[in-house]
């Protein structure tokens, strides 16, 4: 039933995607869009009473992919510190629920933490879900994410729920034997939602002093109630099936104990596990119906999309399907008279195959930006670890090899501001003429096959006709291109990569 309701979705954005590509104004009509997906649910009363009054205002077609919010409501962040100040804030002014989810949370986050307690002491209503991976959470024995928010849990018990999220893929003799760090390659929760109250800010960025100052993301704040609602709900749902923190009654060593899920947990049922999972994640993925939009109050689409492979949810593979296939729709329309261009970014530049193919057989011009080795935020780690950022020059090499010759321009670029990391992903589709994107991809997914195949990734597509929103999204696909410089194989080739770090990078470049 889920996957049939996916699909029909997929082929409704391809419809919407294609419109925008061929440079269609405005939104398809209510009647173009019953022809092309019959199977739509009816209005709902209040929808229908809105169409009989003609004209007064009409149900959303839109309705059955995402939220439709009024443009000026969206704001693009475009600074670490600037993330920083606007979460504090929006947590401050929570008045009802403050739901945080990332990879982690750093363990000298004191500002940050006493950020949240302050609000909850100051709003006795107000309660907190907050949730993190597991094997990244409690990484460190005497200094983690939850010895750091353990004090939350003391203060509020009863208004505070810090939940660890475990991949079922790591159970057996993988759980007894990789190692700490090497185990996280197996799967994590990758989340970067934060919503209050009626706020959500999607990003990619975690919770750590890097990512608040000298770590370049995406950050995006919509004031919508539907829509931090909705991805409140996921991160709700994913953290009732998720390790639970509970204060130790007994003050010895680390002072907390982590609780399993019940009734079955990642580690011991992780099959059961996953049938359990997927049934309590299944109601919180699907968009609140029979919103009534008055005409021309709004103006862009808000496409929730969660990747969850391990709990059997595949939503962003399958919506980007649709983005893809409705791309491709226009280009085999228009032909050379095609006018947009790909934006592609992502700080681990990991392209599957599939989405190389689709991409490439776009015959559209692709801009692609990811790190330099020095932007790279394993560059000078200790370990093996140091050989990453040469990992992933091979692998630029390869995507330039692959594309030599193509069609439609491809131009790699690479992020190098001294003294910063490079850490965004997403997708910008913007005409060649005014360069305003219509349509962008915010979240955490790196479109790697570690995104699709093993971690939790939650993404929001946007789709938008408002010109200041557009001209937001423009500017901020020229700040993040203005300090990077152009890659060709040659000086790619000139780095020298060790033929065992090539080795080692081919057998594992499906876990990262």
């Amino acid at each position: 039933m889920a996957a049939h309701r996916l699909s029909e979705t997929a082929r409704l954005l391809a419809q919407l995607v294609t419109h925008h590509a061929r440079g269609q104004s405005g939104w398809p009509t209510s009647a173009s869009v019953s022809a092309a997906a019959p199977t739509l649910s009816a209005p709902t009363p209040a929808a229908a009473a809105a169409l009989a009054k003609n004209d007064a205002a009409a149900p959303s077609p839109w309705s059955k992919l995402g939220y439709m919010v009024d443009g000026d409501q969206v704001q693009v962040l475009t600074s670490p510190a600037g993330f920083y100040e606007q979460l504090k804030a929006n947590i401050r002014n929570a008045r009802r629920h403050i739901v945080l989810s990332a990879l982690y949370i750093g363990p000298q986050e004191h500002d940050l933490i006493q950020t949240i307690h302050d609000s909850l002491l100051t709003n006795p209503s107000t309660k907190c879900t907050i949730l993190i991976d597991y094997l990244r959470g409690t990484r460190g024995a005497s200094s983690n994410s939850v010895t750091a928010l353990a004090p939350l849990i003391s203060a509020f018990p009863d208004r505070v729920h810090i939940a660890l999220y475990h991949t079922p893929e790591l159970t057996g003799w993988k759980k007894r034997l990789i190692p700490p760090r090497f185990n996280e390659t197996i799967g994590l929760l990758h989340f970067k939602l934060f919503a209050t109250d009626d706020q959500l800010i999607i990003s990619g960025a975690n919770l750590s002093h890097d990512y608040f100052t000298n770590r370049q993301d995406r950050y995006m704040q919509i004031a919508d109630a539907r829509v931090a609602r909705h991805y409140a709900r996921v991160v709700e749902a994913v953290a009732d099936v998720s390790f639970r923190v509970r204060v130790a009654e007994k003050k010895e060593g680390e002072g907390y104990e982590l609780v399993a899920p019940t009734p079955y947990s990642p580690v011991d049922a992780p099959r059961e596990y996953k049938r359990h999972a997927q049934a309590r994640l299944a109601p919180a993925l699907i968009v609140e119906s029979g919103e009534v939009v008055e005409k021309g109050a709004k103006d862009t689409l808000i496409v929730p999309a969660v990747q969850a492979s391990p709990l059997g949810v595949y939503q962003e593979h399958d919506l980007m399907a649709g983005v893809w296939s409705g791309l491709k729709q226009a280009a085999d329309a228009q032909g050379e008279k095609s006018d947009w261009n790909v934006y592609f970014t992502s700080g681990y530049f990991n392209m599957t195959p599939a989405t190389m193919n689709t991409v490439l057989g776009l015959n559209r011009p692709v801009h692609v930006l990811t790190a330099s080795p020095q932007a790279n935020g394993f560059f000078g780690s200790k370990g093996v670890s140091k050989y990453i950022p040469d990992a992933y020059t091979w692998l630029e090499s390869r995507f330039l090899a692959r594309v030599r010759g193509a069609a439609q321009p491809i131009v790699l670029a690479e992020y190098a501001r001294p003294g910063w990391t490079f850490h965004p992903k997403g997708l910008w589709i913007s005409p060649v003429t005014s360069r305003l994107p219509w349509l962008t991809v915010i979240g955490s997914s790196n479109f790697g096959h570690r995104s699709m195949h093993r971690d939790v990734e939650a993404q929001a597509i946007v789709v938008t006709t408002n010109k200041q929103l557009q001209e937001k999204l423009r500017d901020e696909v020229n700040g993040l291109w203005a300090p990077s410089q152009v890659v060709e194989e040659k000086d790619l080739e000139a780095r020298q990569v060790h033929w065992l770090t090539k080795v080692v990078a081919y057998v594992t470049q499906n876990m990262f």
